[in-house]
């Protein structure tokens, strides 16, 4: 098993070397430094495709993209690959399975669809990437729709980390600048169908509570109403919707459940509109979070 030099990799990682497994107990006890990208079987059609940059380090930062423009992406989508290459950490980037359902649809949150658990399935690769790179501190991270598979991945994962930047928490609650329905349209028309089969029309989704009739892939203000093993860094824009129709309900939603020990909220301003954060602001955090978990990979 050979892996992809660092400085011969392309831009979007798509020629590193490919490695197929069957699961994540497939992977390999020890993967070799360099690029590699894995790619596991949800269904016969549907992959869940990884980018795995090992340096050997004792973090690895697992990285989800947002929505993503289908008209000019092809899958697999690994984002913020440079960035994170400039930082001394190993990194894991995630494709999002469930956006092979439909080429037209944008945003998908990693929920999987039915039977098949993404999040569940990410998070037992992470698991073994990490052992299998020798890292000890997991640390998810994404912003907007990313932030939101990281919170519910990290969930998964005992004493990970995730820093979520200006996420959803509630895909029920997202609208598409404060006020369409466009996205969520679309995400339930093709992964909650028996769901979107309900509606008398497409616009009854509006306050129509369907995510009660999902399960916890859909909320992490379900997710997190039960103690969680993991540690949250939720940074937010105050100045755009999110604050009020995500972050607060996250809070409340995350305190009530026993996880108040291990959340810490972080706010900023950004201005009015619902955006990325700068590179910057994001390997700024990323940064401090690293020294916080290493100082207490030490004392633990």
């Amino acid at each position: 098993m050979h892996a992809t030099p660092l400085a011969d990799l392309d831009t979007g990682g798509a020629n590193a070397e490919l490695l197929n497994v069957s699961g994540a107990g497939d992977v390999p006890q020890k993967l070799p430094l360099g690029a590699l990208r894995i790619r596991q079987p949800l269904t016969p059609e549907v992959p869940l495709d990884a980018l795995v940059v090992n340096k050997q380090s004792d973090v690895v930062i697992v990285s989800f993209h947002g929505a993503t423009d289908r008209k000019t992406t092809v899958l697999p989508r690994f984002e913020r690959l440079r960035t994170l290459l400039e930082l001394d950490v190993s990194s894991v980037f995630f494709s999002d399975p469930t956006l092979h359902l439909d080429p037209k649809i944008w945003l998908t949150w990693y929920t999987g669809w039915g039977d098949v658990d993404a999040h569940r399935a990410i998070a037992d690769l992470s698991q073994a990437i990490a052992r299998s790179i020798g890292a000890s501190i997991v640390i998810f991270t994404g912003s907007s729709g990313g932030g939101f598979a990281a919170l519910q991945v990290s969930a998964l994962v005992p004493d990970s980390v995730a820093v979520a930047f200006n996420a959803q928490t509630d895909i029920g609650r997202y609208l598409v600048e404060g006020e369409y329905y466009t996205q969520q349209k679309d995400y339930v028309r093709v992964v909650w169908p028996e769901i979107w089969a309900s509606f008398e029309t497409p616009d009854s989704i509006a306050g129509s509570g369907w995510t009660a009739s999902a399960d916890d892939r859909v909320s992490a203000l379900s997710r997190y109403s039960v103690p969680r093993g993991n540690r949250v860094y939720l940074l937010q824009n105050i100045e755009e919707y999110h604050y009020e129709d995500h972050f607060l309900p996250f809070l409340d939603a995350a305190w009530r459940g026993g996880n108040h020990e291990n959340i810490v909220p972080w706010v900023n301003r950004q201005g009015e509109k619902h955006v990325v954060p700068t590179l910057k602001m994001f390997t700024d955090c990323l940064k401090k979070v690293i020294a916080e978990e290493r100082s207490r990979d030490r004392r633990g």
